[in-house]
C-alpha cells in the first residue's frame, strides 16, 4: 500500500497515519503492515485481534468504545467524528414543469377567470346582435382567438362602438398576460432550478434510494444504531474505501454513509468542479471520540498520549486535518474530474414530451374525424358521379 504526502518525503494516509508515523520517527521504529484476513468482519473481530495480540495497533481512527467491556487499549482521543448521509444530488425539475413556474396558483386562477370573462363577453355581444345565432363551441373558439390574440371580427363588431372597445380591452389584457408570462418562462428555460433534495429518511424510502454503508460499519449498525432499524432496509453493504479514494468515481445514484473526513473531500471535489454529484444532508448519527486502539495493556499508551497531547497543543493535527482533501489529491487518492455545464441549457425533444402527446393526440383525432366525415359523404359522391 503506496502513502505518499504531497512533497513526497513521508508516507501518507491521512492524519491518524501522521499520528503514527510520527511516533515511529520519534522512536526510531519501524511499521509492517498486516494484511487483513478474511475473518475480520467487524469492529469487534479487529478488538479481538488486538487481544489475541495478532496485531499491536490500527493505523486509522476507530470510534470509541468502552475499554472494559472489549479487550483492547486505546489511545487518548484523538478527535471526535459524525457521520452523515449524502445523497444523490437532484439537479433540475423536469422540464415540463417549467411551463407552470412563470405564474403561481392566484395568477393561474387569475387566468381562468380571464378566460371564463372573455366566454361571457362574447356570448353578450352575440346576444347583442340579434339573430343570436351563437353556440357554446363557437363561444369557447372566439375566446381561444381572443387569448391568442387573434379575435375573429365578424361583420356586425363593427357595427357598435362598444363591441369594437371591448375587443381591444380584451385583446390588451391577452397580450399582457402573454408577454408577462413568455419572458418569464424563457428565463427559466435558460437556468437550472434545483428539484427538492432527498433530505430525510422518509425521502429515503419514498424515492427508493439505497444508502451504501461501509461493510464492518454494517456489520456494527445493530449494536451502534447509525441508522434508525425501521429503516435499514434502505442501507446496502459495500466497501466504500476505494470510493473513497476515488469520490467522483462513486455511483451517483447511490447514496453514502460517511465520516465528515469524507464529507469533506465530497464538498471540495464538487466545489472545484462546479458541479454537485450529491447533496450533504443533515442525517448525521452523534458525534463520537475517534481513538487509536492498541493491544491490551500496550505499553505503548503513555508514548501514544504524550504525542497526540503535543500534536494538539502545537496544532497540528487541525493543520492535518485540513490538509486532507489536498494531499489526497497531491497522492493521486483522489482525482477531480472537471464536469463544464453550459450556462444556457438546451431544450430537447424529450423536456416537450407531454406537448408533443398532445399534439399527436389532436392530429389523431382530426385525421379520424376527416376519415369519419369522408365515408359519411362517400355514397352522396358516388351517387353524384353516377348521375
Amino acid at each position: 500500500m503506496t502513502y505518499v504526502d504531497r512533497k513526497g518525503r513521508r508516507k501518507f494516509g491521512g492524519y491518524f497515519f501522521k499520528i503514527v508515523l510520527s511516533f515511529l520517527e520519534r522512536h526510531n521504529a519501524q511499521l509492517l503492515e498486516f494484511e487483513r484476513p478474511t475473518n475480520i468482519h467487524t469492529t469487534l473481530d479487529l478488538f479481538e485481534s488486538l487481544y489475541l495480540r495478532n496485531i499491536d495497533l490500527v493505523a486509522y481512527g476507530i470510534h470509541w468504545a468502552g475499554s472494559d467491556a472489549y479487550s483492547y487499549t486505546h489511545t487518548y482521543p484523538v478527535t471526535m467524528d459524525q457521520m452523515c448521509i449524502v445523497t444523490p444530488y437532484q439537479h433540475e425539475l423536469p422540464r415540463y414543469f417549467y411551463f407552470l413556474l412563470p405564474f403561481d396558483g392566484s395568477t393561474w386562477k387569475l387566468v381562468g377567470c380571464s378566460v371564463l370573462i372573455f366566454a361571457v363577453l362574447q356570448g353578450f355581444i352575440e346576444m347583442l346582435s340579434p339573430p343570436f345565432t351563437c353556440n357554446f363551441n363557437s363561444l369557447i373558439f372566439q375566446s381561444f382567438r381572443i387569448i391568442v390574440c387573434q379575435p375573429h371580427f365578424v361583420q356586425r363588431l363593427t357595427q357598435r362602438k362598444a363591441y369594437i372597445l371591448s375587443s381591444i380591452l380584451m385583446l390588451f389584457l391577452a397580450a399582457t398576460l402573454e408577454s408577462v408570462y413568455t419572458s418569464l418562462l424563457t428565463s427559466f428555460f435558460t437556468k437550472s432550478i434545483m428539484s427538492n433534495q432527498i433530505s430525510t429518511y422518509d425521502d429515503i424510502v419514498q424515492t427508493g434510494t439505497k444508502i451504501m454503508l461501509k461493510d464492518t460499519l454494517y456489520d456494527d449498525n445493530e449494536f451502534f444504531k447509525y441508522v434508525p432499524t425501521k429503516y435499514f432496509p434502505s442501507i446496502v453493504r459495500g466497501e466504500v474505501m476505494d470510493m473513497e479514494k476515488y469520490i467522483l468515481q462513486m455511483n451517483t445514484s447511490l447514496g453514502y454513509y460517511l465520516t465528515e473526513d469524507f464529507i469533506d473531500v465530497v464538498y471540495w471535489t464538487q466545489k472545484a468542479a462546479s458541479y454537485k454529484y450529491f447533496y450533504l444532508t443533515k442525517i448525521c448519527h452523534e458525534k463520537v471520540f475517534l481513538i487509536i486502539p492498541l493491544e491490551k495493556d500496550s505499553p505503548l499508551r503513555t508514548n501514544f498520549d504524550d504525542l497526540i497531547l503535543r500534536c494538539w497543543s502545537a496544532g497540528l493535527i487541525e493543520k492535518w486535518k485540513s490538509d486532507f482533501v489536498y494531499e489526497s489529491i497531491e497522492a493521486g487518492l483522489l482525482r477531480i474530474e472537471v464536469k463544464s455545464e453550459t450556462a444556457l441549457l438546451k431544450l430537447t425533444w424529450e423536456d416537450l414530451s407531454y406537448a408533443w402527446h398532445i399534439y399527436s393526440f389532436g392530429i389523431c383525432i382530426s385525421t379520424a374525424t376527416f376519415i369519419f366525415e369522408y365515408l359519411m359523404i362517400l355514397p352522396r359522391i358516388k351517387y353524384f358521379l353516377k348521375k
